[in-house]
């Protein structure tokens, strides 16, 4: 098993947006079958100037799968998944269900490239039908 934590600050940056909202989170993850890994993160976000309509803090719970492919042979292609739960950022709408499936690529020993999508499959008004998702990480 490992475990891990992770901070984050974000910038106002659409229209009308102001003050840096945060983003703390717990990670655990565990193997699951052969080569397989479960993942389970808990989250707490901090909307640092949320309007009346809006709520200061909402926590919520991803968990995720990943699975190597091409393994034995090749080591640097993974296959994830998630299912996610999280409150809504508007008070007077329903908790928002994610699911998640993308392909994270190792570029060198210490970064990863990801590419996804993402839907919200609950949440009323409030919910995205549908994003993709890049992203890249490196360790320091």
């Amino acid at each position: 098993p490992a475990f891990g934590f992770r901070a984050d600050a974000y910038l106002p940056t659409g229209r009308d947006s102001s003050g840096v909202d945060y983003r703390l989170r717990g990670i655990a993850s565990r193997k699951f079958g052969a080569y397989g890994r479960l993942h389970l993160n808990l989250d707490l976000s901090v909307n640092s100037n949320a309007r009346s309509d809006e709520r200061s803090t909402r926590p919520g719970v991803i968990l995720g799968y990943s699975q190597p492919l091409g393994y034995p042979t090749r080591f640097n292609r993974t296959l994830v998944a998630q299912v996610g739960y999280r409150a809504n950022d508007l008070k007077s709408q329903s908790a928002i269900t994610t699911l998640g499936v993308g392909l994270r690529q190792q570029i060198t020993p210490r970064s990863v490239f990801d590419i996804g999508v993402k839907s919200d499959v609950t949440g009323g008004a409030n919910r995205n039908s549908l994003q993709l998702i890049a992203g890249y990480s490196t360790a320091f």
